[in-house]
Order: structure tokens, then sequence, then C-alpha cells
């Protein structure tokens, strides 16, 4: 009937839920419905899609027809009453986030940028662009509902194809507020700049004071990430973790963290996050190397903190308490991870690989962060000292076996 794809509880307890829905939804949810222009739903009708099946309504999965619906719907707070319900036919993109400001109004992108009223009576389309694989919704302030949106576009240089990073700040009416990353592609590919580094911003949030707190991602170290985001002539501070991408053997991922003042929209403070290649690898051209990680979620904890997950290849820097231990045989090690940052992104409060975890989704906790995911028990790599694989941590679990093939997961990191 139903599937959740996200999900939201706000400090009164009442539960926001979204996901994809089945016609039946609509008899026992009683949602009001948004309809999308019939000429949408025409093979080809959307110029966007021209010549091509259509984007929108019922989807075929595996020989069957689904509505290809989209719902997102209130509950109370002991989840037996669905208080109101919004049905968005044929919309097909599920969110796969939440957010709800202050006042009640849920936020999400669904074939653009949508908004409901906390009492559920009203719907307002905010903007009207679709998300895709490389651009979307990043953060909505929870006070003034302005948002932003941003990803990466290809483009050239003259000389290469780049990818490049771009944001756009949006106020709650859909006007821009402000470009950042948006110069001329021609102009950074010349000889004087040369950040030709594929890059984009990939989640943000705003912080306690209004600024906004960006995670991106490139593949090198020389990107326009340097630079503050409107003055390609003005460099950013340096990083303050000290995390260095010299020596680098070959074009690499590399995660980026950056707090950007909301008056001036310069950059206040920013990180790098590397991995190093260890002096016990197999391979000894490659030892002390940056090598490949990507920072996947972000969220913005107490004190400021900066809590994200992602993947990383071998050589993740790890914390003492972490959970997993690097093999010292040469052999690779690798997956995903979890870590904290400082405020001032000096100190790494947290670093670990979770052996044996896909992680599904993160979020904040009272001085500490929530992480939930599924794992199949352990990871694939034997400990050299037990030749063993390496469990997934459970500490005080309710259930501290592995039941079946893959088993839901839930670590709570607490200072």
């Amino acid at each position: 009937m139903a599937s959740i794809t996200a999900a939201h509880v706000t400090d009164d307890g009442s539960i926001y839920l979204a996901g994809n829905s089945s016609p039946m939804f609509n008899t026992l949810a009683s949602p009001k419905i948004v309809r999308p222009d019939p000429a949408l739903l025409a093979e080809g009708g959307d110029s966007r899609n021209r010549g091509r099946a259509p984007a929108w309504g019922p989807v075929t999965h595996r020989g069957l027809t689904l509505a290809g619906n989209v719902y997102v719907a209130r509950l109370t707070p002991d989840g037996k009453t669905i208080q109101w319900a919004w049905v968005f036919e044929g919309y097909r993109e599920a969110p796969d986030r939440l957010w709800v400001a202050d006042n009640g109004d849920v936020t999400f992108s669904s074939r653009g940028v949508q908004r409901i009223s906390r009492n559920g009576t009203q719907h307002t389309q905010v903007f009207d662009r679709a998300a895709s694989n490389t651009a979307g919704l990043l953060a909505v302030h929870p006070t003034d509902g302005s948002f932003l949106w941003g990803g990466d576009r290809n483009t050239n240089t003259g000389r290469e194809p780049w990818r490049q990073p771009y944001m756009v700040w949006y106020d709650n009416q859909g006007q821009s507020r402000a470009s950042l990353w948006g110069w001329d592609p021609k102009r950074v590919g010349t000889d004087q700049y040369r950040l030709v580094s594929d890059s984009s911003p990939r989640n943000a949030a705003f912080t306690a004071q209004g600024d906004l707190l960006i995670s991106g991602w490139s593949d090198g170290g020389n990107s326009v990430f340097n630079r503050q985001p409107l003055e390609l002539d003005k460099e950013a501070p340096g990083n303050a973790s000290n995390f260095s991408t010299w020596g680098m053997k070959n074009a690499n991922s590399l995660g980026w963290l950056m707090v950007i003042d909301a008056k001036s929209l310069e950059v206040t403070r920013r990180s790098q996050f590397v991995t190093y290649i260890p002096e016990t690898f197999a391979s000894a051209r490659d030892r002390g190397a940056p090598n490949f990680v990507s920072i996947e979620a972000l969220r913005l904890l107490d004190n400021d903190h900066i809590g994200f997950t992602g993947r990383a290849a071998t050589g993740l820097i790890q914390t003492p308490h972490a959970f997993y231990k690097h093999p010292d045989d040469g052999r690779k090690s690798g997956g995903e991870y979890a870590a904290v940052y400082s405020a001032d992104m000096k100190n790494l409060l947290f670093s670990s690989y979770l052996p044996g975890y896909q992680t599904t989704a993160i979020g904040y906790a009272p001085r500490g962060m929530v992480i939930v995911g599924r794992t199949v028990g352990h990871d694939n790599a034997p400990l050299p000292t037990t030749n063993q694989p390496t469990p997934t941590p459970t500490i005080n679990a309710l259930q501290s076996e592995l039941a079946g093939g893959q088993d839901a997961h839930i670590i709570l990191l607490a200072e």
C-alpha cells in the first residue's frame, strides 16, 4: 500500500512520513490529491523528455504496473492516526528527506520543491525544477523557508570537460538570492587559474547562526573550492584540519567541508577529508598517497559539531575508539565510515569504518548522532591476528547476533 522513504519527528512528537503509495492508500488515508498536467502523462509530452517514455505517471517494474504516486503524511505522536495526507499522483520521485520548519511546514523534493502547511490544508510548489543524479535540494532554512539547490553541471573549459559546482540560495518563494561558484568555465580553465578538478556540493545544513555548512566532492585537490565562492581571485581560508592532497597518484575522490557566512557568502573555515594509504601497503609506489573518500550524508550536531558518513578506500584515519583494526599485512581495506569533526574543524572527534555496513540515513541525537543502516554482520577482510572478519559493532544491543541475510542496524554515537 505504501513505502517509507523519509521520516521526521518533531519536538512535540508529531511524525511526518513520505514515500510511494498505491491507490489503496487513497481509500484509507483520504488524502488531498495533486495531479500533473495531463500533457505530461502522454509519451513525449514533457518537452524535457521529448521522444522518450513519459517521465510521469504509472511505471512498470518487473512486469507490474505501479501507480507511481508519492505521498506525504502527518501522524499523531502515537502513530495511530493520520492527521492529514497528500498524494502526488504520478510524481514517481519519493522524497529521501523531509525538512520541517519551526512553524511546522514541511518542505521536500519531488518534481521540484514542494511545501505543505503544518495543518495540511495548503500545498505550494515553490520551485519547479526536478532533481537529477547531479543536483537537487540540499537544505531548507528552519525559520525563513529559504533553501539551497545545487550540485554540478557538465561544462567545458575549452581544454577539457569540467563538472562545474554550483549552488543557488533561493528565498521561500523560489526567487534567487545568490549563486555560488558560477564563473565562466573558460575563465576557470585559463593558465591563470586551472582549478579544473571536477567538483560538486553534495550536502548542506544551516547552522544555528544561519550560516551555510556544506560538504562537497572533487576528483582532485585542484578545485575551485580553494577559492571564495563569489571571488575566483580570492583564496579561501587554509585547511583547518591539515589534511593534504599532495602526493596523489591519480585523480581521486576527496571530501570537503566548509562553512560559508550567510551575509558575506565567504568561506570562514574549511577542511578537506582525505584517506592515506598505509606504509604497510603491498604496493610500495602507493604508500602514503592520498586515497579515495566521499561524504554522502551530513548532520549538524550539538555544539556545532559536524557529523558525516560516506565511503572510504584503504587508509581511513581512525580515532582510537574505532570499530575496525587496519590490516598490517599490506591488504586493502575500505567501506562505509562515520566521522565527527569539532566545530572549528581542527579536531577529528571520531572516525571509524563501519564493517559490513550500508548506511541508509543519519540523524541528530542529543549530544550525539544516530546512524541507521543494514548489515551482513561483518566485513569480508579477515584480521591478520585472528583470521576472522571484523564484526559489525553491537554494544548493549537488543539483538547482538545476525538473524538474517541482512539485518537492520542502528548506532548511537554519544559524546
